[in-house]
């Protein structure tokens, strides 16, 4: 359907489709998110994956103004601050007792605010809806490849 309507757009390009470009890296980024967050819901409660998770946000705001020298707030600053020690106070350390399983959502988060960063910067290069059907297919293609894999039953 994607591809149905950047061709009726007159917006096709097999170009930005095949060769190898900002999309594509942001597609792989997109794909081994994916990977770690899938593997965290299997492993770990999911209450303890979203928790960590809802980091992201924060993530993405000091991203945001460390690398792309985004404009940030006071106020949107004590809103981090607070956010993250609500996040603490939710997922408190020593009630989870370290288990190296713990690492797979804060990797998940932390390539969600590289995805979101390198989105921010392609985004005046490309459309949203090649970034889309480029992301959609590679993530289509991993988890097809990764079937074979599997444990079947």
């Amino acid at each position: 359907m994607t591809i149905g309507w950047l061709i009726g757009q007159g917006h096709f390009s097999l170009k930005n489709l095949f060769t190898p470009n900002d999309m594509h890296l942001r597609g792989c980024v997109e794909v081994l998110l994916t990977g770690a967050f899938f593997s965290s819901i299997l492993l770990l409660p999911l209450s303890d994956v979203y928790t960590i998770m809802l980091s992201a946000p924060l993530m993405i705001t000091v991203s945001g103004a460390l690398m792309l020298r985004e404009q940030v707030h006071w106020k949107s600053w004590l809103a981090v601050l607070l956010g993250f020690c609500g996040v603490l106070v939710v997922m408190w350390p020593d009630d989870l007792g370290f288990q190296i399983t713990y690492l797979l959502p804060l990797i998940a988060t932390i390539l969600l605010v590289v995805c979101e960063l390198l989105t921010k910067q392609i985004m005046p290069h490309y459309r949203g809806i090649e970034v889309v059907l480029v992301t959609s297919l590679m993530t289509t293609l991993a988890g097809g490849m990764l079937t074979f894999f599997g444990k079947h039953r």
